[in-house]
């Protein structure tokens, strides 16, 4: 293995990494605005939930979605790792 294709191994475990925290991040939002939405339909239906609720958009998702720098800076971390005696 040449350094180019250790390279892009590096770049391609920082990019699952930081996929991998953003699917986190959607997952534990779609369980709050579930956890959320029950609340609001037990509110409306007499129980003592509340009769409010904002729920999470495409926009907020959006904002989630790692970036090229995010993934480059994570291929940095794990570089130095490995190039570290």
């Amino acid at each position: 293995m040449n350094a180019y294709e250790i390279r892009l191994d590096i770049l391609r475990m920082a990019h699952d990494d930081v996929l991998e925290r953003y699917h986190q991040s959607v997952d534990t939002l779609r369980v709050a605005d579930d956890r959320a939405i029950c609340k609001l339909q037990d509110g409306l239906s007499g129980g003592k939930g509340k009769d409010t609720h904002d729920y999470v958009d495409v926009d907020t998702v959006q904002k989630l979605f790692p970036t090229p720098d995010q993934i480059k800076s994570r291929a940095e971390e794990l570089y130095q790792f490995v190039a570290e005696e």
